[in-house]
């Protein structure tokens, strides 16, 4: 399948269907390993964020799961990161106008290679640093005019 960006859609999700809820778990445990799986799926199940997926066709191809004002993961397919699928989810995230007054969200492991990684994204997507901890960064994602 090509992955023409013309092509992805943002929704948020009300009733995840047990192949998306699959879909979302294994976008996760690759890209946050530390974290339990199963967790994650219970949480999605009993409906504890707001998830939005960014999908082509009947795919995944990422995720952001929102609650009481952060953002509490957003992940990407191993395959369609640093293709633009993770700023288009988050730009549609912050256009909804479901946060106005936009959201927090933890960067952890500030040393890594993904910790810096995941800092550049959000900085290059208008996020500010509020706080550096020695476990990470809290940082605020304004919201955009939709």
């Amino acid at each position: 399948m090509a992955h023409d960006l013309a092509t992805l859609a943002i929704r948020q999700l009300h009733t995840p269907t047990p192949d998306v809820i699959s879909q979302l778990a294994e976008i996760h445990a690759d890209a946050f390993p530390a974290d339990n799986p199963d967790t994650f799926t219970r949480m999605v199940e009993a409906g504890r964020w707001d998830i939005w997926v960014a999908e082509q066709g009947n795919q995944v191809a990422g995720y952001a799961a929102v609650r009481d004002g952060r953002l509490a993961y957003m992940g990407v397919r191993a395959g369609r990161r640093g293709r633009g699928v993770g700023t288009r989810l988050l730009g549609a995230l912050m256009e909804y106008g479901q946060h106005p007054d936009g959201l927090l969200a933890d960067i952890d492991t500030p040393d890594s290679e993904e910790g810096q990684r995941r800092l550049r994204f959000y900085l290059r997507n208008g996020a500010a640093v509020v706080e550096r901890r020695h476990d990470g960064w809290l940082l605020w994602l304004p919201p955009r005019a939709g």
